[in-house]
């Protein structure tokens, strides 16, 4: 009785050591409902010490404060127990929070913690993204804010490891090697390439040993086997460029020593890897590398290139390595490099140089043969032995058809109907083939029109909107029919509850979350101007306000499209019940006027809806 009227008369110094000093004697839910309201009460008005006795540990202290949405007392509370990590942390949000990046900055980049630092850097590399978009001019208020940003970049050395530095510089010396190759429009751009100039010969004088492209030490580096593919195939791709471009000498000299200075660099060489692609010392050199490595092998094959000019053309020198490739027009390289082209296979062609045969001189010796021996059949007839059966006569020639007798060709002569009659086929043959190119060309006009339409669409800025449409699209497309659900029709009815019903669920649950949140700023902002005998009622909010945040955010996993929970309707079932549950107890915590009257409609167009779809669903399964 006396804890209590020490309680009702503010004085929770004396209620605190009546309910301590003689708690044998005290009920155990009044002495919790007075320390939980001094423990408040406490660390509203700044008195830390007395309420840290009141909590098991420092951390649930901690986690309290931040349910009460005492930021700066959680603040003042890290510092006193020199945490200063996580005070500066702390302060860091609630400065985000409220709109002021620079002071979020400094707060984090005034501790020494690598992932503060890192943050800050992220921090500060957001804001210059979006003060400095693409087309967009600073005026003197933003270039006041930017150059806070860089300097507060450029001053964090410590954050970036050896290799990320490398590895960021060598990406800024490629960005300013692209830039240089715009011309400049107008006089300012004139000075920014010569700033752009001046950064780059200050960059060059960095050292940058340890690239991974060209070393083999460090964390970031391939192994030797990598590396050599690396090599590999960037000079195989040079070489291949170049033969089939055409270049002259001083060209390929140039570009070998161009790959050798980029390959060797200020750091290790692998010489037993590299040392045939480095130490060359012609450019025949270099190709016959490229031709016998491993990897020009099967479908990976060079190929050279070259133009069919009437009977007369050239064949460049093929071998093993190379396939040489003639084509007669340009769009026939595709089909003659495609390796699935029926038409790519090699068929039988006639030699144009052959001399034609003639079927009667076949079984004749040819003059020169006659004349040039003689004396041959004349020892033949002379020389003795049997000689039948060694020759065999053209009727006991078997499986070889005889040779047609040559018939001298008939002349045909057309009679004048039949001219008149072909020369109307002529005509209607000659209008179907134009009707046909017509409608080919519309066609391929109609074509080009939807395909321009669509790139057009695709193309296009996207609002935040189409984005969401495009992957609720996307959803669609991946509902795939669970394991439970066995005839179409049932699975028609599964798909309309997650395609009408569970949007709206959804929405209605983030109805559920703001409505919560905005009772939980409501009692943050009375805690500080409450009095004493409020808080056990502000206490009692404060606490329903965490059991929602708590439930509502386990169901929003749940919920959410993807989930595990969605694939099994009598679990679908049980979690919108629960929103329903939920919906329930806040609108008895909060009073009917606290809730939004939206939600009504959301609620019955979600739950409702989808309670009696699966009810009615369950039952026909069951029957």
């Amino acid at each position: 009785m006396a804890a209590k009227c020490f309680r009702n008369a503010g004085c929770f110094a004396e209620a605190v050591e009546i309910i301590q000093k003689y708690s044998e004697h005290i009920q155990e839910n009044v002495a919790e409902s007075i320390k939980k309201v001094a423990r408040l009460e406490y660390l509203r008005t700044a008195q830390y010490e007395q309420a840290e006795d009141l909590f098991d540990d420092l951390d649930e202290q901690l986690e309290y404060m931040e349910d009460c949405g005492l930021e700066s007392g959680r603040i003042e509370v890290l510092e006193q127990h020199q945490r200063h990590e996580e005070a500066a942390e702390a302060a860091a949000k609630a400065a985000f929070s409220k709109g002021e990046l620079l002071e979020g900055i400094r707060l984090l980049k005034s501790s020494n913690d690598s992932e503060l630092l890192r943050l800050a850097a992220e921090k500060a590399l957001g804001g210059l993204w979006m003060l400095l978009p693409f087309g967009h001019q600073i005026d003197s208020e933003n270039n006041t804010i930017v150059d806070a940003l860089i300097q507060s970049i450029s001053q964090d050395y410590g954050v970036l490891t050896e290799e990320e530095v490398h590895q960021r510089v060598r990406a800024l010396i490629m960005q300013i090697h692209l830039m240089n190759k715009y011309y400049p429009q107008n006089r300012s751009e004139v000075f920014e390439r010569r700033k752009i100039r001046r950064t780059l010969e200050i960059l060059r004088e960095y050292n940058q040993e340890h690239s991974p492209l060209y070393s083999f030490n460090g964390k970031a580096a391939l192994n030797p086997l990598g590396r050599g593919i690396l090599i590999l195939r960037i000079c195989r791709l040079i070489v291949l460029v170049s033969i089939n471009t055409g270049f002259n000498l001083p060209q390929r000299l140039q570009v070998r020593q161009s790959i050798s200075r980029a390959l060797s660099g200020p750091g290790e060489i692998h010489h037993y890897l590299c040392d045939r692609l480095l130490q060359n010392k012609t450019w025949e050199e270099l190709e016959d590398t490229i031709l016998r490595c491993p990897l020009n092998r099967g479908a990976d094959q060079l190929v050279r290139l070259f133009l069919r000019k009437g009977n007369n053309y050239r064949q460049p020198r093929s071998s093993i390595f190379v396939r040489a490739v003639g084509y007669n027009r340009v769009p026939e390289i595709e089909r003659l490099l495609s390796l699935t082209d029926f038409a790519q296979r090699p068929q039988s062609t006639l030699n144009p140089g052959a001399k034609p045969f003639d079927p009667s001189l076949s079984g004749q010796p040819a003059s020169e043969n006659k004349n040039d021996t003689p004396g041959f059949e004349k020892e033949l007839d002379q020389e003795d032995g049997d000689t039948t059966g060694l020759m065999r006569s053209d009727h006991d020639e078997i499986g070889v058809d005889a040779l047609p007798e040559t018939q001298p060709e008939s002349k045909l002569y057309l009679t004048s109907a039949e001219i008149t009659s072909g020369k109307i086929i002529l005509f209607f043959l000659r209008r179907h083939i134009l009707r046909k190119r017509v409608r080919q060309r519309s066609a391929v006009k109609t074509i080009w029109k939807c395909y321009s339409r669509y790139l057009a669409r695709r193309d296009a800025p996207r609002s935040a909107v189409d984005e969401k449409f495009l992957q609720f699209r996307e959803y669609m497309k991946g509902i795939k029919p669970p394991e439970s659900i066995r005839s179409f029709s049932e699975f028609y009815r599964y798909k309309a509850i997650l395609l009408g019903c569970m949007p709206y669920a959804a929405v209605y649950l983030r109805g559920l979350q703001h409505a919560n949140q905005l009772k939980q700023q409501a009692n943050r902002k009375r805690l500080q101007i409450a009095h004493h005998k409020e808080l056990e009622k502000i206490q009692g909010r404060m606490g329903a306000c965490s059991k929602f945040t708590a439930e509502l955010k386990k169901l929003a996993t749940a919920i959410t499209p993807g989930s595990i929970g969605l694939s099994d309707l009598s679990t679908l079932q049980t979690h919108l019940k629960m929103l329903e549950a939920i919906y329930k107890e806040m609108e008895e915590e909060f009073e009917r006027d606290g809730m939004p009257t939206s939600l009504a409609h959301y609620r019955h167009l979600s739950v409702t809806i989808a309670l009696v779809r699966l009810a009615k669903a369950k039952s026909m399964s069951i029957n």
